[in-house]
């Protein structure tokens, strides 16, 4: 059985056929050239007669260069096609406007706009944010249709406080922070030796929704006191302090008749405490010390009054 010519074979028969008609050959072009970035518009079947042309149109992203109202090849005399440029050229954004922002990065050298597939990030100048953002900046990308996705941002006006107050002797949690959004806080603490005096933590809040400032009056540090050193039968030696702050150090004595019990020397804390412990100036000690005098006889201690 005799197997049937292949589409080759016959495309070439064909070709040899019409040569040979009476009137001279005929001219017939195949295979049209792929263009770049281009999709081949018209239908054709195997051969194409000479002055055939074939149009093409763009892919999404792309379009015909300027001057040119649509692309296309003639099948010439020659059997060959004409010339075939790269007509489909990509679609351009214009550069992002942005008030009181930049973008990265710039349009290329020599242009003013930017290329389908392109991605700008949009960053807003200090004191100003895009609404919405939690990074502070934006990206957006030139689309097919020659507009960004998502749409160029707007910087706008954002409500922060002045910078936190320094304070003597103490600092804020966040010392090293530039900006203050409404809604944050910062925490002050004081140095050793030192205790804080008011609300430790302010918060940023709207205000009038003009001017933010801060919730509350900044805190202060103020010298660590410890209270004044009392107890029952005893005194301080001189000379004494006008208050008694971080370190100070006060010595006690017992009145006549009274031993101490404890530390004589006592300092004061930087938590606000004596250390040691308070003595205490103890009569019960002499007392047992007179009821052993007396059980040996001896009626009285005469250095101690009776109870």
């Amino acid at each position: 059985m005799t197997s049937l010519p292949s589409g080759w074979t016959l495309r070439l028969l064909g070709t040899l056929v019409l040569m040979l008609l009476p009137g001279g050959a005929l001219s017939y072009c195949v295979d049209p050239p792929d263009i770049p970035n281009a999709v081949r518009k018209t239908r054709v079947g195997t051969l194409i007669p000479a002055g055939k042309v074939i149009k093409y149109g763009c892919h999404p992203g792309y379009k015909l260069i300027a001057g040119l109202r649509q692309g296309r090849i003639t099948c010439l005399e020659n059997s060959t096609w004409s010339s075939a440029p790269n007509f489909c050229q990509k679609v351009r954004c214009p550069a992002p406007d942005v008030n009181k922002g930049t973008q990265t990065p710039m349009p290329r050298p020599g242009e003013e706009t930017y290329a389908f597939g392109d991605r700008v990030t949009i960053k807003c100048d200090f004191g100003y944010d895009i609404k919405g953002s939690i990074i502070g900046n934006a990206q957006i990308s030139c689309k097919h249709d020659g507009t960004w996705d998502p749409a160029v941002p707007v910087c706008e006006p954002v409500l922060v406080c002045a910078q936190p107050p320094n304070i003597s002797h103490g600092q804020h949690s966040d010392w090293g922070k530039r900006v203050f959004f409404v809604g944050s806080s910062v925490t002050y603490k004081c140095d050793r030796g030192f205790s804080l005096v008011g609300n430790a933590s302010i918060q940023c809040i709207a205000g009038d929704e003009v001017t933010p400032t801060w919730s509350e009056p900044t805190p202060q540090c103020e010298e660590t006191q410890c209270p004044v050193p009392h107890i029952q039968h005893g005194s301080l030696k001189s000379p004494l302090p006008h208050n008694y702050t971080h370190r100070t150090s006060v010595t006690f004595q017992c009145d006549p008749g009274y031993i101490l019990r404890g530390a004589e020397k006592i300092q004061c804390q930087a938590d606000g405490k004596w250390y040691p412990q308070l003595p205490v100036c103890d009569l019960g000690a002499l007392i047992g010390f007179n009821a052993k005098l007396m059980a040996s006889g001896i009626r009285s201690y005469p250095f101690v009054a009776q109870t």
